[in-house]
């Protein structure tokens, strides 16, 4: 509701400033004569008539399909394909035909590079094989009796959790073994 009073407010204030604007010109025309409102909605209907064309001229389409004429579908007028429409249009220039070739031979390459990134990760050799990497990932983690500080490093959080209880006896270990050397 509000949006159908701001426009309604808005033409009536368009409009009446396109009226006050017109009606002005008007005066301007007779500068000896002071115009009323009552000569001026008469001479409304004069002004347009004269604005209108006499003879109206034939449309020009303003969309070049729309002047088309309508014909019957059949194979030879079937809609081309983006491809076939980019070739047409590079036919003549030997640039554009190296260009479009290059980008062909770009996106198939592209194509090929996302499928082997999904089934072998990125370039670098360290990823290895990422299917089989899914299967380690998932594997519970294994239980490591004697425990290194250096190997916590490399364990994940999942084997730091499952190895606690070694881990605390190794620390105890370590622990009472410096006591005992002071």
């Amino acid at each position: 509701m509000s949006k159908f009073l701001l426009s309604f407010g808005l033409a009536v204030t368009v409009g009446s400033g396109a009226v006050v604007y017109d009606h002005s010109v008007q005066s301007a025309k007779t500068p000896g004569e002071v115009m009323d409102i009552m000569q001026y909605v008469a001479g409304i209907q004069g002004r347009v008539v004269n604005l209108m064309e006499p003879a109206p001229r034939p449309r020009i389409a303003s969309l070049p399909q729309a002047d088309r004429k309508m014909s019957t579908a059949s194979f030879s007028s079937a809609p081309r394909s983006v491809q076939g429409d980019i070739d047409d249009f590079v036919k003549d220039s030997p640039q554009l035909q190296a260009m479009v070739k290059a980008d062909r031979a770009l996106q198939k390459e592209s194509f090929w590079a996302r499928i082997r990134q999904k089934v072998t990760g990125s370039d670098n050799s360290q990823s290895g094989n990422r299917l089989a990497a899914i299967q380690e990932r998932n594997r519970a983690p294994k239980y490591v009796e004697g425990i290194d500080p250096a190997e916590l490093a490399n364990m994940s959080a999942s084997e730091i959790l499952a190895n606690r209880q070694g881990i605390e006896q190794h620390v105890k270990n370590m622990i009472s073994q410096s006591a005992t050397d002071f």
